[in-house]
């Protein structure tokens, strides 16, 4: 996270934040433009056993339980369940119709 850290807030003028959420025994970096979250990364445990190194896409959605129907409609599947994240939102990973990976996080309300 290190190394990545330094790279992305160099070549974007990101600011990171460390924090930890309730979900995850480890941190979670969060990057930001002024107030505006734009990226976060997790360092990846070793207990996932071989999960290379990559940037993941994260979509904000206003309404998941429809994303998640509308991308089963269009021939995508599911790679993981709805996650509840406290003072967070909710999100899912998905599957496109090509298997390309992608979550949705429907924000808590403000």
């Amino acid at each position: 996270i290190t190394g990545a850290t330094h790279f992305y807030s160099t070549l974007f003028g990101w600011k990171s934040d460390e924090r930890r959420l309730p979900h995850l025994s480890h941190g979670y970096t969060v990057y930001s433009v002024g107030n505006e979250s734009v990226a976060g990364a997790i360092k990846i445990q070793r207990n996932w056993g071989k999960v290379p190194e990559r940037w993941q896409v994260l979509f904000a959605v206003t309404d998941l339980e429809r994303t998640i129907d509308q991308t089963h409609g269009l021939g995508g599947s599911d790679d993981l369940p709805i996650i509840d994240i406290p003072n967070v939102g909710r999100c899912a990973s998905l599957l496109d119709h090509r298997q390309g990976l992608f979550i949705v996080m429907q924000p808590v309300a403000k």
